[in-house]
């Protein structure tokens, strides 16, 4: 231990009333709380959570990303039409964890997309909709290729057999339709 000096406390290195010698330890650490990563089922950077999609399916709402912006400028029209048919953002303080990191207020947005939300029934209709207009479209296709004139198509041709073969197989089609 060194002697302090009155011009070392004069300078204010030192304080008056403190002696020369190191600060009491601190309090014993405590044992840190164990951390739990979430473990993503996808590398899908747009797979939303599956205790999210839980929650939502609870709640009789499904979430999903919608274009909110091309080439950097928002879509006005888009999301007049997402908001006509009953499309609402998902905000930052419902849903903390999907949040990007220092967001705490306002839509959930990544990129040029953000999550919206909607009641279930209506997506359940959309689909609806959307396959009825597929099964439509398929029917008179395939109307307007029977009716056509033999030789048209060539078929019963060895070299180019017919393409079109009807099955009965439950439909299995992609229905994504952006505008619903």
């Amino acid at each position: 231990m060194t002697d302090i000096t009155p011009e070392i406390v004069k300078r204010g290195i030192l304080p008056q009333n403190r002696p020369d010698q190191r600060a009491p330890q601190r309090e014993e650490p405590r044992p840190a709380q164990r951390l739990q990563r979430r473990i993503k089922q996808s590398t899908n950077p747009l797979d939303l959570p599956d205790e999210f999609n839980r929650r939502m399916e609870s709640l009789g709402l499904v979430a999903e990303w919608k274009r909110y912006e091309v080439a950097g400028k928002e879509e006005g029209y888009y999301q007049a039409d997402l908001r006509a048919n009953h499309w609402e953002p998902v905000n930052c303080e419902d849903e903390p964890d999907l949040a990007p990191y220092g967001q705490t207020q306002g839509p959930i947005k990544m990129g040029a997309l953000m999550l919206m939300k909607r009641p279930k029934y209506l997506c359940d209709e959309a689909t609806a909709e959307t396959q009825a207009m597929t099964r439509r479209r398929l029917k008179a296709n395939a109307e307007r290729i029977k009716d056509a004139p033999p030789g048209t198509f060539d078929r019963g041709h060895p070299k180019n057999p017919s393409l079109i073969r009807k099955t009965n197989e439950r439909e299995a089609l992609d229905t994504y339709d952006p505008l619903v």
